[in-house]
């Protein structure tokens, strides 16, 4: 079912539920004495900024914790939540009139309490926080140790009239990853949302791709898609990697000629036939994106090399999708995922084992065990998302990152915990890929304990296809996973669409 292109988009969003589950998150991370004393939760959002010696305003989007708690965007606004009494206050940065001027009259306080899920809105005057504060008489004050924040501190400090609250800069960010990772009924179908419109920003490219195009007129099909669609902004740079670009992994420069490189018009037509582009992009709207990736022949059809690394990828993705549900590790997810690439590659002859190493016992699984699909496939199977692309992921998260100087190309940390089973209500993706980035291979075929396993004419052979990703973005629900991705990736499905504008 396609997505409705008109459906509202302005809604207020409930914040006040995300606020109950930080609340929570940091009770229960408090010893029990100190459960019960008056505590608020203090944010500030992100603050109007323009370019350097210039009135030009920069175009930015909100702290993320802060349009979590909120659901504002606009730049100026704090806000403070009291645990004890469950009420939510947002303060609204005052309006100078040289600036209703040029921009138009703010809202009140009280269409801020039409658009927003607070309790009590107040403006931004010594006065009104003072009094605020004065009323609640914190004990302790849970904030970030951003610098939005924590500049304004100082300031604050100024406006209690008692006794100064203790300042605790290290429950509320735990608590915020706790609330956040696990998405409300509202986030899992706003992301579903603005990843089944990044589909058809995807399909559109894959329709009007030509030789000739440069990766700019790609990225900007894919922003004006997203955008005549009601989804505005972007969750990330877009990544437009044509040819051998693609086995780089975030390359960012989108600048380059979509047509194969060769002075003699025989290799010109070979590279064309295995020529192919990698589009990682997805559109983002108040705040919450999506992840999505794909990688199609220009030609409109897959073939020979180009075809056996996609349907190897493809083979992955497949492999783990069949397994994903919730209360499985995330770290078997991404074994299974090097174990089908190994077995894929082995069935190339890209990857091979030496009669001498087999008869020592050398198997397909030493193989995985040690690595080697790292050599081809260096990231993670996937990530959360959700308030930015890659999101938070519970106490334990941590990003991807490949250690080359203690153990080249061996060690993880997982951006998503491979401590905890997944759990219902998670949005993340699922993206493997297989690359043929020369530094990453190098690293390996230098390595004693690895070369024996690479056939380096093969990978020369094969290093014509760039890179492939296949990415979805998809959130879990029980006994499996609802896929919000819907551009499509059978190879087939593919070529039905390539070309066809």
């Amino acid at each position: 079912m396609l997505p409705d292109p008109k459906r509202p988009i302005h809604k207020r969003i409930p914040t006040k539920e995300h606020c109950h589950k930080v609340a929570k998150a940091i009770r229960e991370s408090l010893p029990r004495e100190d459960r019960d004393r008056r505590a608020i939760i203090y944010l500030a959002g992100r603050t109007p900024n323009v370019r350097d010696d210039t009135d030009v305003e920069v175009n930015e989007r909100q702290e993320s914790n802060f349009f979590y708690t909120t659901g504002v965007d606009a730049p100026g606004y704090q806000f403070i939540y009291d645990l004890r009494k469950d009420t939510a206050y947002l303060i609204v940065p005052i309006t100078p009139a040289s600036v209703i001027l040029w921009k138009g009259p703010p809202d009140s306080l009280e269409d801020h309490l039409q658009k927003f899920d607070v309790d009590v809105a107040i403006h931004d005057t010594p006065n009104d926080i003072r009094s605020l504060l004065d009323k609640i008489s914190p004990e302790v004050m849970y904030t970030l140790s951003i610098a939005t924040c924590t500049s304004r501190l100082p300031y604050l400090m100024t406006l209690i009239p008692r006794s100064p609250p203790q300042i605790d800069v290290s429950a509320l960010s735990p608590a915020l990853s706790q609330a956040r990772l696990i998405k409300t009924s509202w986030e899992f179908a706003h992301i579903k949302h603005i990843t089944q419109i990044s589909s058809l920003a995807h399909i559109a490219l894959m329709r009007q791709a030509r030789f000739g195009m440069n990766e700019y007129e790609l990225q900007a099909l894919f922003e004006y898609e997203c955008t005549r669609h009601g989804v505005q902004g972007q969750a990330y740079l877009p990544i437009i990697a044509s040819g051998g670009h693609a086995a780089t992994l975030h390359y960012t420069d989108n600048d380059d000629w979509i047509q194969p490189l060769a002075d003699d018009p025989a290799k010109r037509a070979v590279l064309a036939r295995y020529y192919m582009v990698l589009v990682d992009a997805g559109g983002e709207e108040r705040c919450y994106g999506t992840d999505i990736t794909r990688t199609w022949p220009v030609s409109g059809k897959f073939v020979g090399m180009s075809k056996d690394i996609y349907e190897t990828v493809l083979a992955m993705q497949k492999a783990v999708l069949s397994r994903l549900k919730p209360g499985i590790l995330w770290s078997e997810m991404q074994k299974l995922a090097h174990r089908v690439l190994v077995h894929r590659l082995l069935a190339l002859g890209i990857l091979r084992i030496p009669d001498a190493k087999a008869m020592m016992g050398v198997t397909e699984e030493t193989l995985v065990e040690l690595g080697i699909g790292k050599a081809f496939y260096p990231h993670g199977l996937g990530h959360s998302v959700g308030l930015d692309v890659h999101d938070v992921g519970g106490h334990d998260a941590g990003i991807f990152f490949l250690d080359a100087e203690t153990r080249p190309f061996r060690r993880f940390k997982q951006a998503i915990p491979d401590t905890l089973p997944l759990q219902t209500f998670q949005v993340l993706t699922v993206e493997p890929g297989c690359y043929f980035n020369k530094y990453i291979l190098q690293g390996f075929l230098d390595n004693p304990l690895y070369a024996p396993y690479f056939d380096q004419d093969k990978i020369a052979e094969y290093a014509v296809v760039g890179g492939v990703r296949i990415e979805d973005t998809v959130g879990l629900v029980d006994g499996g996973y609802d896929n919000f991705t819907i551009c499509p990736k059978e190879v087939k499905d593919i070529e039905a669409v390539l070309g066809t504008a």
